[in-house]
């Protein structure tokens, strides 16, 4: 029996190293296994306190929602301000247009009123009022305060002019109360 003993103890210190070596294998992926589920799952026991990546990751994703509701909250109220503003932008140019419609209406009258007071002959056409014998009647006549050297101008014209000149001054009132964005 002490033979069989010291065969079988002589096997086992053959076999301690192999042996030990499975058992520090086995004892080095435990503790692998054990930082690895620290480092995702973190760990706390009074006084240590290792956050892990799972709670990292709530935080990021945490931060990263408030970043997309603060960026859905500015996209609203920067298109909100835009509309406000697109609107303001056609009610003073309804405001200039109907200004500058009345105020283009008085030009036209006051040219009008120009043409009428001035006129060189007393209808509209002085070859309309010539006679066949080459005279002129008495209302078509060429006025006599006619100033010295003056100049026709066609009522046409006179129109125009009042035009052009009421349009300039709506453009120049509307560059006026344009804000100051400087």
């Amino acid at each position: 029996m002490i033979g069989t003993l010291g065969k079988a103890w002589a096997w086992m210190l053959g076999r301690t190293a192999v042996l030990v070596a499975l058992l520090l294998a086995v004892l080095l992926l435990l503790l692998l296994l054990m930082v690895q589920t620290v480092r995702i799952e973190g760990l706390a026991v009074w006084p240590v306190n290792i956050s892990g990546l799972r709670a990292d990751l709530s935080t990021a994703n945490a931060t990263i929602k408030r970043q997309q509701d603060a960026q859905a909250v500015a996209t609203t109220q920067w298109q909100a301000a835009v509309q406000h503003k697109e609107a303001e932008s056609r009610m003073r140019a309804a405001v200039a247009e109907t200004d500058h419609d009345q105020k283009l209406q008085q030009a036209y009258d006051a040219g009008r009123a120009y043409s009428a007071a001035h006129r060189v002959c007393g209808k509209e056409s002085f070859r309309a009022g010539q006679s066949a014998a080459g005279g002129t009647d008495d209302a078509s006549a060429v006025r006599e305060s006619l100033p010295a050297g003056g100049v026709v101008v066609s009522a046409s014209d006179v129109q125009a002019c009042s035009g052009a000149t009421a349009y300039a001054i709506a453009l120049h009132n509307w560059l006026v109360d344009q804000p100051d964005t400087q």
